[in-house]
């Protein structure tokens, strides 16, 4: 079991086929037995994405409304959701000087 911090843009492959889909779908499959931590807010930003690939007429409707329905049940089951703070981004800021 590995622990991977995905960001918004990494999990949006994981409902949309884009380039990089079948790795991060790979690691999400619970099968893999892997930890999935996404910032809180990520859940927001993937529903953002999807809010645009379904404008851009890349999904539609019924397919956007049941990916948001996806991505709510993985948020609830699958991810590890991270509660993040100034604190938190200051210090991640700070470690990326080492």
């Amino acid at each position: 079991m590995t622990v991977y911090y995905a960001d918004s843009s990494a999990l949006v492959k994981r409902y949309v086929k884009e380039v990089g889909s079948t790795w991060v779908q790979a690691i999400c499959d619970p099968v893999a037995n892997h930890i999935i931590a996404l910032a809180h807010v990520g859940l927001a930003e993937i529903a953002a994405a999807l809010g645009v690939k379904y404008r851009q007429s890349v999904l539609t409707a019924e397919v956007r409304d049941g990916l948001l329905r996806d991505l709510q049940r993985d948020g609830r089951d699958q991810y590890w959701l991270v509660d993040v703070d100034q604190g938190m981004v200051t210090d991640a800021i700070a470690l990326t000087r080492r």
